[in-house]
């Protein structure tokens, strides 16, 4: 086999789900620290129309109470502790706004948005990237053609990720102009990152299985796979394991 020499780009899942409780601020500044080169963060809306960082649907995993994000207003949301289930040294971290952690991102970080929200609210979200001029340090994670097109109409400039759910809708994606393409690790064999490559587009792996609570775990022996198989990034909770394995590439701390 080719000896394959590229350092992982190393993305963070929801910030860094094994540093700290996911899709915080203190996940955000743990992953940085660590030499994370991006941020994977979920967005939702909230009843009252605001932007805001959290993964699931409700939020009785990590807040501990049965109701849906977009059932809440702002101010409700804001009153949760969605720290304490990680451990009780984060009592107190509450759901961030988009806005939030894009004025503390910028200059500092840079941020993968997987969209968790319905088409037709593209508009509001570039609006916040470009207003910061954070166009360069943003890509735009979607599962939609119809906002994908969207994106694209309203900013030309900014750069997106297919999510697709298959093979074949990663490919619909492809056709409307990605700039990256998301692939599950199941899905990965040298000849499908061959056909991406040939295309022009990096490839980004999720590692770990399709379902919580498996989403985003791996193991340094995997992450060697991946990088035989000529991946150029990997997105997972613990993003010192590819910094590790890039360390490891390059012959440092041997």
């Amino acid at each position: 086999m080719k000896e394959i020499t590229r350092r992982l780009w190393v993305v963070a899942h929801r910030g860094g789900a094994a540093l700290a409780a996911e899709n915080t601020m203190a996940a955000f500044r743990a992953s940085t620290e660590a030499g994370a080169d991006m941020l994977e963060l979920d967005v939702r809306l909230t009843a009252d129309n605001h932007l805001v960082i959290y993964h699931d649907q409700e939020l009785t995993r990590t807040a501990g109470i049965s109701r849906r994000v977009v059932d809440c207003s702002l101010r409700e949301l804001q009153l949760l502790d969605v720290g304490s289930y990680f451990n009780e040294g984060l009592a107190g971290e509450r759901v961030p706004t988009l806005p939030e952690v894009l004025d503390w991102a910028r200059g500092r970080a840079r941020l993968l948005l997987d969209l968790k929200l319905e088409p037709h609210h593209e508009a509001q979200i570039i609006k916040e990237i470009v207003a910061r001029r954070m166009e360069f340090d943003v890509v735009l994670g979607t599962r939609s053609l119809e906002s994908l097109k969207a994106m694209k109409s309203l900013c030309p400039l900014i750069r997106t990720v297919s999510l697709a759910r298959s093979l074949w809708a990663t490919q619909d994606m492809v056709d409307e102009r990605v700039e990256f393409v998301r692939l599950w690790h199941e899905w990965i064999t040298p000849e499908h990152v061959q056909r991406f490559h040939d295309m022009g587009l990096p490839v980004w792996v999720m590692t770990g299985g399709r379902h919580s609570p498996d989403v985003g775990e791996t193991t340094m022996e995997e992450l060697r796979e991946l990088r035989a198989a000529a991946v150029d990034g990997v997105i997972l909770n613990d993003p010192t394991l590819a910094i590790e394995a890039n360390r490891e590439l390059l012959g440092i701390g041997e």
